[in-house]
């Protein structure tokens, strides 16, 4: 079933010339949207107004990294090695996985638990150290 999915949108979109611009609006802006939308229902964000929208550009390049992550997957799926180079296969997998992960991360809007925890714990180092170099030059 979700290969026959995945097919379904290489054929149209990959194999179909002049569908890449349609692709990438709908992807990238599909993975725009979602992380727009968990903003605004989000209780560990502020509140989201369209003022705020400035502040997305990191996102909005996750979302283009995204759907050529999505785009090269494809390619990469149907085996169709003519359109990106014999010898740029192996490199093109790294960046598409790399990519993937990446702009999918994106998609939360606040930080993680785990990134908030390491940064506490990195605060709290450098105020130990800023009280041992006081308590050195005071002695």
């Amino acid at each position: 079933m979700p290969t026959d999915f995945i097919e379904t949108v290489a054929t149209h979109f990959v194999a179909s010339s002049g569908a890449t611009a349609p692709f990438y609006l709908i992807w990238g802006g599909l993975h725009f949207t979602l992380h727009i939308i968990w903003d605004l229902f989000s209780k560990k964000t502020p509140p989201f107004g369209i003022a705020d929208l400035r502040s997305k550009m990191d996102e909005f390049f996750a979302s283009a990294t995204f759907a050529s992550s999505l785009y090269l997957l494809l390619i990469l799926w149907r085996g169709e090695w003519d359109k990106l180079g014999a010898e740029a296969a192996f490199p093109l997998c790294l960046a598409t996985g790399a990519g993937l992960l990446v702009s999918l991360s994106a998609l939360q809007p606040y930080p993680s638990e785990r990134a908030i925890k390491k940064a506490k714990e990195y605060q709290e180092k450098q105020k130990e150290k800023q009280s041992q170099k006081a308590n050195a030059e005071a002695a």
